[in-house]
């Protein structure tokens, strides 16, 4: 299994990562996930910690993919990739290559998270908005197994006041 998370800069992709591992990487109701790699690991129980003292980590700047194993009762499930994509590549020329690793992601993923930040969500000046619609419809179109795609709305605590959520 390939997941993959895909929203603009600061809307909270890396936050959800460090916080689930946070939470699963020590048993619970019998399920465990384990970073398969120490680096993976130490970066993410770091994050983990600092979300734990009330810090937010910095904005990713590279596409980072961590391989994982869940685990229920002690035993091995099934092991998964998490990628997680800087918001940049949204907004900022990438180059062919990254643009290219992209794409391919996007074709080879089983599951794909698309990050919208609540106060900026309905804004018709939303670039990043913008960005994530034009890339999965050039891909959507092309593939041709069926693609679960989740929006993850976050941050609708930070709406001004009196904002239409309608």
């Amino acid at each position: 299994m390939k997941l993959m998370m895909l929203g603009g800069r600061g809307v909270g992709k890396t936050t959800l990562l460090y916080a689930m591992y946070k939470y699963f990487h020590v048993p619970r109701s019998g399920l465990q996930v384990k970073a398969e790699d120490l680096d993976s690991a130490t970066e993410l129980n770091r994050g983990a910690e600092l979300l734990g003292r009330g810090l937010y980590p910095e904005g990713t700047l590279r596409r980072n993919e961590y391989s994982f194993t869940l685990y229920h009762d002690g035993y091995e499930v099934f092991d998964f990739s998490w990628i997680d994509y800087s918001g940049r590549w949204l907004t900022q020329q990438t180059e062919a290559a990254n643009a290219a690793q992209l794409q391919r992601d996007l074709e080879s993923c089983t599951g794909l998270f698309v990050f919208l930040e609540g106060a900026k969500f309905p804004a018709s000046t939303n670039i990043e908005l913008r960005q994530t619609i034009q890339i999965l419809n050039a891909t959507l179109t092309r593939i041709e197994q069926p693609l679960p795609v989740v929006f993850v709305i976050t941050k609708c605590d930070e709406a001004p006041r009196g904002f239409d959520r309608e």
